[in-house]
């Protein structure tokens, strides 16, 4: 080999080697956007990194919803300095930082200033007035607030001024619940808002009615009268639920004026007020007041027999023995005076 091919192998040696340092040095720009960022205290936000290749790892971890991925969710408690470093491989690193201002919020909290426990509920007493004044004061915490704004939740006009309500009355007229809304905006542009349930009314009535014939063959269908309950404020709630492995259904008020449920299975086994192998059927009315229920029982259910066999061989032949075999189903007869399970059956066949 003379010194020329020498020299062109070495040459091309080089290049090789110039070649990777080049390819595993290339830059790997990086940014966040946004650039920088001012939040207010219990808000978040969200940082995408530039770049759509190689991975991301973010720190430090606190207030992020995850560290890696070029797109993070920030919900930092304190102003706090977050980088993302970018790996686009080998020793090819970017990186960025992005500051995430916090500024302080008010936190809105009120009192009910009215005497009466539980807070934020009024229970008339039978027959008595709808009208309910509730007092509240201001329980908030936080400086630099501007600007104090209090909606009732009944269409009246709200409380709006500069001043915290320290003792602040007002009257529902109508019964139901209510949702205060109250809100509280800082200096620097942060708020609170605060929901607040108040409950107007008293404890409620409920009545459920005997369909008769409550002694069946399933399935056995009955419709239970619901009663008693014109009285009841909004915001009462009736549960009707049957022991019998069904699933309770919930009407808001007004319920309608009747239920019907079917009965699938046998009540054999099943114990309801004190009556063995029955069922029973229960309304329960309830709202912040009290709890009302009124429960039908007993209902006796029994489970009739189903008449069935088998034919082997089947099809036969002309000459062939053919053997039937009783596959049939015993009765759950629920029966009077002590109402015990009985599964005596009777078979004949014809």
């Amino acid at each position: 080999m003379n010194n020329l091919n020498r020299l062109f192998i070495i040459k091309s040696i080089l290049l090789y080697f110039f070649s990777l340092s080049l390819a595993w040095s290339q830059p790997c720009p990086t940014s966040i956007l946004p650039s920088s960022i001012t939040i207010c205290a219990g808000s978040s936000v969200t940082l995408v990194a530039s770049g759509s290749s190689g991975s991301f790892t973010w720190s430090p971890a606190s207030g992020l919803n995850t560290t890696i991925g070029s797109t993070v969710i920030a919900s930092p408690s304190v102003t706090t300095n977050y980088v993302v470093i970018r790996n686009c491989g080998g020793s090819n690193i970017g990186s960025d930082t992005v500051l995430v201002t916090v500024l302080p919020s008010p936190n809105a909290s009120l009192l009910d200033l009215s005497g009466q426990i539980p807070y934020f509920v009024n229970c008339a007493q039978g027959g008595g007035s709808n009208n309910y004044t509730l007092t509240v004061g201001d329980n908030s915490t936080g400086s630099g607030i501007s600007n104090y704004y209090l909606d009732w939740g009944d269409g009246s006009p709200p409380y709006n001024s500069s001043t915290s309500p320290s003792s602040l009355s007002h009257t529902y007229t109508t019964l139901g619940f209510f949702n205060i809304e109250y809100v509280l905006t800082g200096t620097n542009g942060c708020s609170d808002t605060l929901n607040q349930t108040v409950f107007n009314g008293s404890n409620p009535a409920v009545g459920l009615g005997n369909p008769g014939n409550t002694n069946g063959c399933l399935p056995l269908t009955l419709t239970f009268p619901i009663s008693g309950t014109n009285g009841n404020p909004p915001g009462t709630t009736y549960t009707v639920s049957v022991n019998d492995g069904s699933s309770p259904i919930v009407f808001n008020h007004p319920p309608p004026s009747s239920f019907s449920h079917t009965f699938s299975t046998s009540s054999c086994g099943v114990s309801s007020q004190g009556f063995n192998n029955s069922f029973q059927a229960q309304i329960v009315a309830s709202n912040p007041c009290g709890t009302s229920s009124a429960t039908i029982a007993p209902i006796y259910v029994s489970q009739p027999g189903q008449a069935d066999f088998a034919i082997n061989p089947n099809p036969g032949c002309v000459g062939q023995l053919v053997t039937f075999t009783n596959t049939s189903t015993s009765p759950i007869s629920i029966v009077g005076p002590n109402y015990n399970c009985d599964s005596t059956d009777r078979q004949n066949w014809i």
